[in-house]
């Protein structure tokens, strides 16, 4: 066996979740983890008391509008603000009464007119319209030859980025999808794929990246790529739910779409919904027992929308809602993974597998199973290969059909029930197969209320190479699928253990001043004999760590102590460093037969309390030091070193309270030194290219440390001058 490292698959990016099945997984912004997707409430419940509602729109940053058709008057607009407080109602007029549907933007709130065919933009605070887009505008951008009479709009969804896409028909009865941009401009036409028939409503998924087109019958949904413009996959609602036909569409232009219907051979019979996620795989239904009417047909919503894990119903008796909170009797939420096919070579005796580290944020409750299936069969391998990559079914399908083709090599489940966190990975021994091919799954269930779980990495490694391989070779078995006892407990002693080996292994990076943790600096420069204090910024702690060796060669020198400031002030600092008696050496002050001392000189001079001649000296009372040994002119004068600093005031709060007592650790024996700060820099009146001059005199002044009062400045490239006739020619007062 061969001592190397084993190899490994890493997944930790969104393109490499992406080569995953995932069902009931999303990326959250700014996340490269994968998030579980709360599961749908059963219950919904009624927020709003005002009715009928007739139209309600859900947008990203949470707000909720809706419209209330009052009888024998304007319709109302309530409205949820973004904190979930609902606002006074505004009268309602124009389009806004009658348009199909509404799509709330961020700033904006769009609504159409079908006949003829035309588009509105409002103010989504006041509903005053913003613009029109006209019929005769989209009719010509479509067909240059159209009528606008007969251009029929057919429903509108969100750009993603603002503006709309808008579904149309023309004169001989085609589809059209026109993307208007949220200045009205229309951007882009795609004629519908003949293969999805006659399209009765749209919506938008995957950030408006793939629009989902409902057809006519309610019997199907099409998920479009607009980037192509081709069909990526066809979702049959009667193969979800037989007899049933779709009435309402609702997406929420990111991983949500929720359709509402009824069974075709009852149309009385009972509302209900189905909720997808983005891929078109089922999350929820049929929901049937939705507004609590046991024992009779459950009343049908006018319209829906949803957003995240989150539906608005408009119903005859005001706004309801399903969310993910315990008052909506949410179930348990179960989602699955299955990787791609990954591979294991054999290569002289190394083959198989090792084990899956999964790093994960688990809640208390969840539970995660892990099995795999694996084969040799390179030729089975290929088409299941072949079948990951067919993306005309939801990863769901493919996931499941995958599994069933070779769960015959299925591995015995571990469940993981603890609570764990990302920073430990969680082991998975994977060693009973020696298959050169193998699939990993991992279902997560998750129960009503507890937080979602987040995978933030998952690694598979192999070949096996684990501690069996120290075993003597008696005691290992030809056969790894076979009895072997002992061969296993040493694997899942292994998988047990590899923390341990991770954190040996880790023992470097924490020696390392750019990856040592936090609270290691202290025990590493106290190792090291630094001049060291904790209070430091963790940044200055890290530069004295990255300079300790010039520090510590260097110690007691000039060089050394210019090194240590620029490491305790960093690099928008400057420094001055004056040393009297070194800088300037002892002159004498000449006579008639020698020429005086150059300039600058050090004058010094004897102590103020050693005695001297006087007037009312007595010679016979002081004793005058006239050895040759003790005719040293510094002997009176303590060695003194000045330092004088300029460095931004965060920078001088930090540093300033622990100096004295760093340089005292750095500075040779009796020396002294004295620390000056110099006042904060007035900031530039004049940019750097400027030719004029400024006057500026400060107000009011506040006594600060840095605090200049009654300051009056003149500046500029070319000042001008103020003379007894005023200024001179040019002068300029900004």
């Amino acid at each position: 066996m061969s001592n190397s490292q084993p190899h490994v698959y890493r997944f930790v990016q969104p393109e490499h979740w992406s080569c995953c099945l995932l069902d009931g997984f999303e990326h959250t912004a700014g996340d490269n983890a994968l998030t579980q997707i709360s599961a749908v409430g059963q219950r919904a419940r009624r927020v709003s008391t005002l009715g009928p509602v007739g139209r309600v729109a859900a947008g990203r940053n949470g707000v909720v509008l809706w419209r209330i058709d009052v009888a024998d008057t304007e319709p109302l607009a309530g409205r949820f603000d973004d904190d979930g407080r609902q606002t006074r109602t505004l009268a309602l007029a124009g389009m806004l009464t009658e348009s199909p549907r509404w799509v709330l933007e961020r700033r904006a709130l769009w609504a159409f007119r079908a006949h003829p065919a035309e588009l509105g933009r409002f103010d989504r605070h006041t509903f005053e319209a913003d613009f029109f887009v006209g019929p005769h505008t989209l009719a010509q951008y479509v067909d240059p030859g159209a009528d606008a009479a007969t251009f029929v709009a057919r429903d509108i969804a969100t750009d993603g980025h603002g503006g709309v896409w808008l579904l149309a028909r023309t004169a001989s009865r085609h589809d059209w999808l026109v993307h208007v941009d949220c200045e009205g401009r229309p951007r882009q036409r795609l004629r519908v794929p003949c293969e999805a028939g006659a399209i009765a409503q749209i919506g938008a998924i995957q950030r408006a990246q793939t629009l989902v087109l409902l057809d006519q019958e309610g019997i199907s949904l099409w998920l479009m790529d607009l980037a192509s413009g081709k069909l990526l996959r066809e979702v049959r609602l009667d193969e979800v739910v037989g007899g049933w036909e779709a009435r309402r569409l609702s997406t929420d232009g990111a991983n949500a779409i929720a359709v509402g219907g009824v069974p075709i051979e009852h149309p009385l019979a009972s509302w209900s919904m189905l909720v997808f996620d983005g891929t078109g795989a089922l999350r929820a239904g049929p929901l049937d027992r939705l507004f609590d009417a046991a024992g009779s047909p459950a009343p049908r919503p006018a319209d829906l929308a949803v957003q995240g894990d989150t539906v608005w119903f408009a119903m005859a008796d005001g706004l309801w809602r399903l969310d993910s909170s315990p008052a909506c009797e949410v179930p348990a939420t179960v989602s699955h993974l299955l990787s791609p096919a990954l591979h294991s070579p054999i290569i002289g005796t190394d083959r198989g597998w090792l084990r899956a580290d999964l790093f994960v944020d688990l809640p208390l409750g969840a539970t995660i199973v892990a099995d795999y299936v694996s084969t040799s069969d390179d030729l089975l391998a290929a088409e299941m290969v072949t079948l990951a990559a067919d993306t005309s079914q939801t990863d769901q399908r493919r996931a499941r059909e995958i599994w069933d083709r070779l769960a015959a090599s299925a591995s015995d489940p571990v469940v993981i029930e603890n609570k764990a966190d990302a920073s430990t990975p969680v082991s998975v021994p994977l060693s009973r197969s020696s298959d050169s091919w193998l699939w990993l799954r991992l279902s997560v269930t998750t129960p009503p209320g507890a937080p979602r779980p987040r995978i933030v990495e998952l690694r598979v490694l192999y070949p096996d190479r684990g501690l069996d391989q120290y075993l003597p070779r008696m005691f290992r078995s030809a056969d790894p699928v076979g009895g072997d006892f002992l061969r296993r407990l040493v694997g899942v002693l292994g998988a047990t253990t590899n923390s341990l080996d991770d954190r040996i292994a880790s023992i470097g990076s924490h020696v390392d001043p750019a990856s040592a943790p936090d609270d290691w600096l202290d025990a590493l420069g106290s190792w090291l004999d630094l001049p060291w204090d904790s209070a430091l910024p963790v940044e200055r702690r890290r530069a004295l760590l990255r300079s300790a060796g010039p520090l510590l060669a260097q110690r007691g020198t000039r060089a050394g102590m210019l090194l240590l400031l620029g490491c305790v002030l960093g690099e928008d600092a400057t420094v001055e460093l004056r040393d009297v008696t070194v800088e300037h050496p002892l002159v004498a002050l000449g006579s008639r037969d020698s020429p005086g001392p150059r300039f600058p000189l050090l004058l010094t001079g004897a102590s103020p309390r050693i005695a001297v001649l006087g007037g009312a000296s007595r010679l016979n009372g002081t004793a005058l030091a006239c050895s040759p040994n003790d005719a040293d002119p510094l002997r009176c004068i303590r060695p003194t070193l000045s330092i004088v600093l300029d460095a931004p005031k965060t920078v001088r709060a930090s540093t300033e309270p622990v100096l004295p007592a760093l340089l005292a650790q750095y500075v040779p024996a009796g020396l002294c030194v004295r620390i000056r700060w110099k006042p904060a820099r007035v900031p530039a009146l004049m940019p750097p290219d400027g030719d004029g001059m400024v006057l500026d005199a400060e107000g009011p002044g506040v006594l600060d440390d840095d605090c200049v009062i009654g300051r009056t400045v003149i500046v500029g490239t070319l000042p001008g001058k103020l003379g007894r006739d005023g200024l001179t020619v040019g002068f300029r007062i900004q």
